[in-house]
């Protein structure tokens, strides 16, 4: 993903992480469903999915970046397409 690279986004430099989930997705075999999406239903793999993004967020928080970011480029999340 570009959006932590402060060179093609700079208006997200110091307040974007990327966490890689593909890692944390369990087998078909330890899942509630066989769907192939959404993580087959795994509990644990939302919750370690989540417990990674959260860990992402503490750097982000506590060096206030986040917060001292205009909303323009907290809006721009949202606003623009990111490229695969």
């Amino acid at each position: 993903m570009a959006m932590p690279d402060p060179a093609k986004h700079p208006e997200f430099k110091g307040a974007v992480h990327t966490v890689d989930t593909p890692p944390f997705q369990r087998t078909l075999e330890q899942s509630p469903s066989k769907f192939g999406y959404h993580w087959n239903h795994n509990g644990e793999t939302h919750y370690l999915i989540g417990e990674a993004m959260g860990e992402a967020m503490i750097p982000l928080m506590s060096n206030g970046s986040f917060r001292n970011r205009p909303r323009k480029a907290i809006g721009a999340i949202a606003a623009k397409p990111v490229a695969a």
